[in-house]
């Protein structure tokens, strides 16, 4: 029991004294942030080389990609695309000068891109294609990036709405052939005769429009077929229900069956 005690006093005093240590490690590391943190502001942040280049290189007149993104109303993305057509410096970030960047705000004021002539247009940028294959829209191409001219989207804006209302007129002159053609093909013949369609002649038999197209599938009904309907000569449907009339009438009073 006492060795075991001993044993265990021992195995204590080393963990502690591992603690120790490991307090004093930490300790020391703090110190020395501490000591990093005052060297690199008494040094002051030109001195950081991670600082280098983030400086503008001038005084005055330079912007980041952020600024000139704001100015043009684009993205910082498209300003490194039109870098080619700026005042740039190279450090550890881009710099424009804005001078330059009033520049291209203006040049584009005075050209449009494809999605601002769709917009104006009020059409796709597979109608603003075909408009400009066709001549009707004045292009360059700068840094990939293809530019309409604003004169030529709006004359090619009243060339689209005429190509529209002529394809309007088109497709209305087409619907209304068709129409006229379906009704020349379903209706009645013209031959002085009175004629009724399923559902009218239904209405004289009492009956329903079902059973009056098998009467006429069963041939008990005479019918002419133009396109999908059928009409009967109103003569026709008159008989047959004088006919009905005078069975149902015979039936009640029960000649037929005494016959």
């Amino acid at each position: 029991m006492l060795v075991w005690a001993e044993w265990y006093r021992e195995v204590q005093a080393q963990l502690e004294q591992r603690r120790e240590e490991r307090r004093l490690e930490l300790e020391r590391r703090r110190v020395a942030r501490e000591q990093r943190g005052l060297e690199r502001r008494r040094r002051g942040p030109a001195s950081s080389s991670l600082d280098a280049g983030r400086e503008p290189p001038g005084p005055h007149g330079w912007l980041t990609t952020k600024q000139a993104a704001e100015i043009l109303g684009v993205t910082p993305a498209t300003v490194h695309r039109h870098a080619g057509s700026l005042e740039t410096h190279h450090g550890a970030q881009l710099w424009v000068t804005e001078e330059s960047v009033l520049r291209l705000r203006e040049e584009r004021r005075r050209w449009m891109s494809w999605q601002e002539a769709a917009d104006l247009i009020g059409c796709s940028r597979h109608a603003v294609a075909k408009l400009l294959a066709a001549g009707h829209l004045n292009r360059r191409q700068v840094n990939r990036a293809v530019s309409l001219s604003p004169a030529s989207v709006e004359a090619a804006a009243r060339v689209h709405a005429e190509q529209q209302k002529a394809a309007d007129q088109a497709r209305a002159a087409d619907r209304l052939a068709k129409e006229h053609a379906l009704r020349e093909r379903t209706a009645p013949p013209d031959d002085g005769e009175v004629w009724l369609d399923v559902t009218t002649a239904a209405l004289l038999l009492g009956v329903t429009a079902n059973s009056v197209r098998q009467r006429i599938r069963h041939g008990r009904v005479p019918a002419t077929r133009r396109g999908r309907r059928f009409w009967l000569r109103r003569v026709d449907v008159e008989q047959a229900s004088a006919a009905a009339a005078f069975h149902a009438k015979v039936d009640a009073s029960g000649v037929g069956n005494r016959i």
